[in-house]
């Protein structure tokens, strides 16, 4: 009896014995499953697994029952399954989506937004009366939360399509809204918000134009300093922009402040006794646009700069000064067609 308590069988034989006696579960195959099987079955990841499945029939139960169990889980693969080569199964996804459509949901939809709108690119069906559904559920009083938390999202096109449908519906108020956007990581939402600038009130538009003169991305600075070109009074920030870190808001700024009758000229030559690197090659470069040729003895002590910045801003203002136009003015090739003087 010690031996038997003591030996390989452990402490329990008796318990031992049950255990090995116990038939072993066999897992159910997908491809073996019956139409009617699939249509009992609850368990999300054999279902999903039916969706893929050769058999049309057991496509369209699968999709069947998974809008019946309505985990949000399935989504994406319902949203696939909308655009099954087959007319039935397409019916059948668009009824599963919409039943697990519900306010507990509206999260997990939000995140699904890029595949919703991938649906638009499809060519089996035409799908914009599901993608508008889906709006209109999420767009509700109880979901729309949700949209405003996925603009943050670090899914930058979970968040594009946030901002669009805030946009599409007006679910925010425009001024917070805007200026929330330029602050935006995302940068192709701040450029969207640049061009909404226009629509803002005096007060709030100054403050969003503040935001987006400072933004790196070279088109949002360009769209805030041409919307306050328009403005009377804004020499001041045009001679700023001389120094801009890109050529073409530079550009920009020489034609208008020369159109001013300003002397951008010596504004540049001025500058070159500054230490500034930034606005040494940005005097540098504008001393080579103007064609300044001239000065040419001002800008070679510079190829000996401690700099590497400035010495190749040197190089190639001493390379082009024999080959710009005469008449830089008309050779500004303008990037927005917005631009208004």
């Amino acid at each position: 009896m010690t031996k038997l308590l003591t030996g390989d069988s452990k402490e329990f034989p008796e318990t031992a014995l049950m255990e090995t006696s116990k038939p072993k579960s066999k897992r159910v195959s997908p491809q073996t499953m019956s139409v009617d099987s699939i249509l009992k079955c609850t368990d999300i990841n054999t279902l999903l697994a039916c969706t893929e499945l050769k058999d049309g029939y057991k496509r369209e139960s699968s999709v069947l029952q998974l809008g019946v169990l309505s985990d949000p889980v399935a989504i994406s693969d319902l949203l696939k399954r909308a655009n099954d080569w087959v007319p039935e199964i397409r019916s059948a996804a668009k009824i599963a989506l919409l039943k697990i459509a519900t306010p507990e949901n509206a999260e997990a939809f939000v995140m699904s937004l890029p595949e919703l709108y991938h649906l638009r690119k499809c060519g089996r069906a035409n799908h914009s009366n599901l993608i508008g559904e889906i709006e209109n559920y999420l767009i509700g009083p109880e979901n729309v939360l949700n949209i405003l938390k996925g603009l943050n999202d670090s899914d930058s096109e979970v968040s594009k399509a946030c901002f669009a449908l805030v946009l599409k519906h007006k679910l925010a108020d425009p001024e917070q809204f805007i200026l929330s956007a330029l602050k935006h990581r995302d940068v192709n939402i701040r450029l969207k918000a640049s061009h909404l600038l226009h629509g803002l009130d005096k007060d709030k538009k100054q403050e969003a134009l503040k935001i987006a003169l400072k933004d790196k991305h070279m088109p949002i600075r360009r769209e805030a300093f041409l919307s306050l070109m328009q403005v009377w009074g804004n020499e001041g920030l045009a001679k700023t922009m001389l120094f801009d870190e890109h050529p073409g808001i530079r550009e920009i700024a020489v034609a208008h402040l020369t159109k001013m009758g300003e002397d951008v000229q010596y504004t540049y030559l001025r500058t070159l006794s500054k230490d500034d690197t930034q606005d040494l090659c940005a005097a540098l470069w504008g001393l080579g646009f103007l064609k300044v040729a001239e000065c040419s003895t001002l800008v070679k002590p510079f190829l000996t700069h401690e700099n590497s910045r400035v010495r190749k801003q040197a190089e190639a203002t001493l390379d082009t000064l024999d080959k710009l136009p005469e008449k830089f003015i008309d050779t500004v090739e303008w990037n927005s067609i917005d631009t208004q003087f």
